[in-house]
């Protein structure tokens, strides 16, 4: 699986408190002297790194469509950093580099992990200009 180190990125792992217990996780890769924050959704089917079309549960869900190609989300992560950014890049529900996915997503209703990304991002804002 793909990860910040293939461009030299510093970066956190992160892990964003959620309402139904199951945090949600990302990468933080800083960017000194930027108080400016990009938070990086990525499709259904993938994750933050991109698409591991070559491992399981994602082989078997894109490889009968045609989607059997790899995606590799990290130079773009460096372009945003080095253009001034700081970068929160996150997982969906189900779709996590650590841990295992499933063919199941959340029930309707569940708790969606994009809001718990935001709510750290507000939080580390503040902790970025110094509040």
């Amino acid at each position: 699986m793909h990860g910040p180190h293939e461009e030299g990125l510093e970066y956190e792992d992160v892990f964003f408190p959620s309402e139904d217990g199951i945090p949600p996780e990302g990468w933080f890769i800083p960017r000194s002297e930027s108080d400016e924050m990009i938070i990086a959704n990525h499709p259904r089917w993938f994750n933050r790194a991109g698409l591991p079309s070559h491992l399981e549960l994602w082989k078997s869900l894109g490889g009968s469509v045609g989607n059997d190609f790899e995606v590799n989300f990290v130079p773009d992560y460096k372009i945003l950093h080095d253009a001034g950014y700081n970068v929160l890049a996150y997982d969906l529900r189900n779709l996590a580099i650590a841990v295992p996915p499933t063919a199941a997503y959340s029930p309707p209703g569940a708790v969606n992990p994009a809001m718990s990304s935001v709510r750290w991002t507000m939080s580390a804002a503040a902790v970025i200009r110094g509040k």
